[in-house]
């Protein structure tokens, strides 16, 4: 209804996956120029790093979208700062808010912080149930920010902003996109058990 479709994606497998889905499709679509893509998490490293989600969905959704002729536009696709390297990682993490808010036309602060309703976050899983750049443990889980820096990450690279489940929450569609035998038993406390020390069980139990 809007002619805009926004979604947060996340790295990882999924850009593999989607674009292997994408290859798959006997009929390639026409609305990829609707799209707007954020990133659930980034890791604060150049675009062109390997460690870079971004990279890994250049790589494999807009190659593969561009070998049939079908595009997100460049200006559709919101990406960290190119040299997130040399940035402090909270200003990465306030920067990409304020892209966020603007792009939503939403506002981010204490006193008045209206939530971007994203209309589907694609989300990855850890075997430990992490998701995003949200591990258990982490008092992160509680912000009502939409964007936040973790300089720590028990997973490299340490350096990494995430949106939060205060985000994911407000999201119109979430989807878990899990693959490999090792995530079965973490699958059943999240998803059976609603183990909500685990981040994915509490975006889980949050989604509308």
């Amino acid at each position: 209804n809007r002619g805009v479709f926004r979604v947060a994606v996340s790295g990882g497998s999924f850009p593999k996956i989607l674009g292997s889905g994408i290859e798959q499709l006997e009929d390639k679509g026409n609305s990829w120029g609707k799209w707007q893509v954020f990133w659930a998490d980034e890791r604060c490293v150049a675009l062109n790093d390997e460690e870079s989600s971004y990279k890994g969905f250049k790589e494999n959704v807009l190659s593969t979208l561009a070998k049939y002729g079908k595009e997100i536009p460049n200006d559709s696709v919101f990406t960290i700062e190119s040299d997130a390297q040399n940035k402090e990682t909270n200003q990465l993490a306030q920067s990409y808010s304020q892209l966020i808010s603007q792009q939503f036309g939403t506002t981010d602060t204490e006193r008045d912080c209206k939530i971007p309703e994203f209309d589907m976050i694609f989300l990855g899983m850890g075997p430990d149930g992490h998701t995003a750049s949200l591990f258990p443990g982490n008092s992160l889980q509680e912000s009502t920010q939409i964007v936040v820096a973790i300089e720590d990450s028990p997973k490299p690279p340490p350096r990494r902003i995430t949106l939060t489940n205060f985000v994911f929450a407000h999201a119109r569609h979430i989807v878990f996109v899990v693959t490999g035998a090792s995530k079965q038993p973490i699958l059943k406390r999240i998803f059976v058990d609603n183990d909500e020390s685990l981040p994915s069980a509490v975006v889980s139990s949050q989604a509308r």
